[in-house]
């Protein structure tokens, strides 16, 4: 196993792909081990040689796999099938949702002349989610914020972030984007996004909170005059009981307002 191991090195680093191929034929005995072989053949340019590996993965374990139907959709694509190609990376795309494997779904769409129809799929299936608060439904709403964001269906972008994005990372960057064509829903995302960071209840929190809701002021201030300021009452109000917070809020803002 260490020769193997160190002759597949070597091979990968001298790009000797058809020395992979072979050196994986002669150990592969699971469905991880035919997965990796199939990925070694499509490097040598043998999609052909490929598949038949990934029936044998298919034969033994039957589950749909990300990474494995993410090697068939590469097999198909190199064999010239995007209809298939397309079909295997949806799969993908649904047991693993990011946006980069959304614009890759999108680009073999395109070739098997199905963009509308794989594009509806696919909102539709991040509309409908999974369980509310656990992390693939945020992976699903944060993946279908970005496509929307293409749409430019700001309504849309706001309530999904509201109701299904609890990362204060994830609805900045949203709040961020809506920042422009619709304030208002750009300041409820960064209140959203700073009480989620105060709820970690340390100081460094706290201060991360006040600069957020710092950051954030043109949003406020272009949703109206009184935004900012109501912001500010309804976080003291809140968290009154918060000292540090309190004493951060007035050490950088109280002053002014």
């Amino acid at each position: 196993l260490r020769l193997t191991h160190y002759l597949r090195a070597r091979a990968e680093e001298q790009e000797d792909w058809n020395e992979l191929v072979w050196l994986d034929e002669i150990t592969a005995t699971t469905e991880i081990d035919f997965e990796r072989l199939a990925a070694s053949c499509l490097k040598a340019g043998k999609p052909n040689l490929a598949i038949i590996w990934l029936r044998k993965a298919d034969a033994l374990d039957p589950h749909e796999r990300s990474r494995r139907n993410e090697l068939w959709s590469e097999a198909h694509a190199d064999l010239g099938d995007w209809d298939a190609a397309a079909a295997a990376c949806e799969v993908a795309f649904r047991r693993d949702v990011s946006y980069k494997g959304f614009q890759r779904l999108m680009t073999l769409a395109e070739r098997a002349d199905r963009v509308d129809l794989v594009r509806n799929s696919v909102i539709r299936f991040l509309r409908a989610g999974t369980r509310p608060g656990l992390w693939p439904d945020e992976e699903h709403a944060y993946a279908l914020v970005q496509i929307l964001r293409e749409d430019r269906d700001y309504k849309a972008i706001a309530e999904t972030a509201e109701t299904r994005i609890s990362s204060p990372e994830r609805l900045q960057q949203v709040a961020y984007w809506l920042s422009k064509s619709a304030p208002c829903s750009a300041a409820s995302l960064y209140e959203k996004a700073v009480s989620q960071v105060i709820a970690k209840k340390t100081n460094s929190a706290y201060r991360s909170a006040v600069d957020t809701l710092f950051k954030a002021k043109p949003a406020f201030d272009a949703c109206g005059a009184d935004a900012f300021d109501d912001c500010l009452a309804r976080i003291r109000g809140t968290h009154h009981r918060k000292r540090n917070l309190m004493a951060e809020l007035d050490e950088r803002l109280g002053a002014q307002w």
